[in-house]
């Protein structure tokens, strides 16, 4: 486990980089045209969390969560996010869901929101709007996203990073119950009702399974496979 969390950590590290010295050197001329002297600062975070916000008028916070970068390293996982619907349905970089597109593509989303800030284009319950969308297509439209993507790929060659999905993941030999994979639905009887949710980690007699239903927060459930049932 610490070993995944330092190779996400230092993942994030690279998504801040790329921020940093592609979208913001990018838009720099923009930027300086706009009301104000903007200033950016990236940070990785400590948990899924992935956002952009506001520190007064001109400073703009990008987020990453090495947990985020975690599950987007799942490809069955990596496909139910925003990010990752975006790729296929808008057609970014050919509509292809790798590892590293999908990383540059995050970056592009959130720059996209800071984009929209400025413009002031974000209203209470319209963030992901068609104005958005319009800053999105334009970051893929102008080779900026490709810019993110060759960065990303150079410095985890340097770096010695790998940028792949992790291989699909199965209980240990000698394991109780049948195989299942990070990433993949599950279901399971609780207190008498049905709970569905995500498996998070396969360990070597239980498997840890994430609640998809809201009033259960983030908590997760500990539960011996033989209680498990795959939903298709």
């Amino acid at each position: 486990m610490f070993a995944e969390k330092t190779q996400c950590q230092r993942i994030a590290r690279l998504l801040c980089q790329a921020s940093e010295q592609v979208l913001w050197e990018y838009s720099r001329t923009w930027l300086e045209a706009q009301p104000g002297q903007h200033r950016l600062h990236c940070r990785v975070g400590h948990g899924e969390a992935t956002y952009y916000r506001t520190a007064g008028i001109n400073d703009h916070i990008l987020t990453y969560g090495w947990k985020m970068v975690a599950s987007k390293r799942d490809e069955k996982a990596a496909r139910r996010w925003r990010t990752g619907r975006e790729i296929v349905s808008r057609g970014y970089f050919g509509g292809d869901i790798t590892l590293p597109a999908l990383l540059a593509h995050t970056c592009c989303h959130e720059f996209a929101h800071l984009v929209q800030s400025i413009r002031g284009w974000i209203a209470r319950g319209s963030i992901h709007n068609a104005q958005f969308y319009r800053v999105l297509d334009r970051i893929h439209a102008s080779g900026a996203a490709d810019r993110v993507l060759d960065y990303l790929l150079q410095q985890a060659r340097a770096e010695d990073i790998e940028l792949a999905f992790r291989p699909a993941r199965t209980l240990p030999a000698g394991a109780v119950g049948p195989a299942f994979r990070i990433g993949q639905m599950v279901s399971f009887s609780y207190k008498g009702g049905p709970i569905e949710g995500e498996v998070i980690r396969v360990n070597r007699n239980t498997v840890n399974v994430r609640p998809i239903r809201p009033c259960l927060g983030d908590t997760y459930f500990r539960v011996s496979p033989q209680f498990l049932k795959a939903i298709a």
